[in-house]
């Protein structure tokens, strides 16, 4: 049973004749940690910077990566927050205006199936 995981997000986003940039976000967990592991990185360049590369490799986000300025790169500890519960639960009393409703009576749902009417 996997007891990790690694999550790539890529945004890619290309104008014709204009740019080329990458936004990639890497998220890292393992079982049992308080905390996640996050690393965002942009790479982008003008089509005028890129005049060296072969044209086809600008629609192909995977192939253009490797050619690309990296222009940003952060890494980042996101720790979850700690959460206590208390130690005695209130669930609200379902109600229909300011009657309770009897929940033994049926479906808490008003409908035409049921034959009630909205208030």
């Amino acid at each position: 049973m996997p007891s990790s995981f690694f999550l790539l997000q890529r945004f890619f986003l290309r104008v014709d004749g204009v740019l080329i940039k990458i936004n990639d976000t890497r998220l890292y967990y393992e079982d049992g940690k308080n905390y996640m592991l996050r690393e965002f990185s942009t790479r982008e360049n003008t089509i005028a910077e890129l005049k060296n590369i072969p044209a086809a490799f600008y629609t192909d986000p995977n192939e253009i990566a490797q050619h690309l300025t990296l222009r940003v790169t952060e890494c980042e500890k996101l720790e979850f927050p700690v959460m206590q519960y208390e130690s005695s639960v209130q669930v609200p009393i379902p109600h229909r205006g300011n009657q309770p409703l009897d929940l033994e009576e049926g479906p808490l749902y008003s409908g035409v199936e049921t034959g009630i009417e909205p208030d």
